[in-house]
């Protein structure tokens, strides 16, 4: 009786030490985790759904995930003339975006696809993976993400490397766990005319200072 007492207050007392786990929601992937995208080709009718201001269009979905890409002419240049009333061969791009975690391994998640090419039988109509300024392919690589308000000389100066500078422009203010870095393309031209263009910018600025500096009334 004597033992079956003492087993008995030690059960209670390991289960008074136990706490319950409280999983935390934090936005964003989990640190560390690899980033996810696979690349597949789909045969298919065009199936275009038109909303107010923009088209959906929806191919087969490839091993359960779904692809949905929002069109528009000023940034789907492959949209205008696009055959819609025969097969046409896509190779897509399938990004795992992940909207937020739990420290015991929960996630929510979606898949962005992204069109790269688009062939009508033996003629390729897009090619994503081709740099509009320089002709040249780019390749797919993570690249980072770059926040805040750029200013006016870059925007003078971003249509020499706006075909992929090897970084892409986001909002004003990030987020934490928001990721730094997404799949894209980088051209090595445009990363070069870019690293140039800050170079030179820096080069004024630190021109203009020291100028400011040796005015300064004593």
């Amino acid at each position: 009786m004597f033992g079956f007492t003492l087993l008995l207050l030690g059960l209670l007392m390991v289960g008074c030490r136990k706490q319950a786990h409280v999983s935390i929601m934090k936005f964003g992937p989990a640190p560390g985790a690899p980033h996810l995208e696979y690349r597949a080709t789909v045969r298919a009718l065009p199936d275009f759904h038109e909303e107010k201001t923009y088209s959906l269009l929806r191919l087969p979905a490839i091993e359960g995930r779904s692809i949905e890409i929002v069109c528009d002419p000023s940034f789907s240049p492959w949209l205008t003339g696009l055959p819609r009333e025969r097969e046409l061969t896509f190779t897509v791009w399938q990004t795992k975006r992940v909207s937020w975690h739990t420290d015991d391994g929960k996630e929510e998640f979606s898949w962005e696809s992204e069109i790269e090419t688009i062939k009508d039988g033996p003629t390729l109509i897009y090619d994503a993976a081709i740099c509009p300024l320089h002709k040249v392919r780019m390749k797919r690589c993570e690249i980072d993400i770059s926040h805040g308000l750029p200013m006016k000389e870059f925007i003078d100066a971003y249509k020499g490397f706006s075909g992929g500078p090897g970084f892409e422009l986001a909002g004003c203010v990030s987020m934490a766990g928001e990721p730094t870095t997404k799949f894209g393309y980088k051209c090595e031209r445009c990363v070069a005319a870019y690293e140039c263009w800050s170079a030179d910018w820096k080069a004024e600025r630190t021109k203009a200072a020291s100028a400011a500096q040796n005015h300064r009334p004593e």
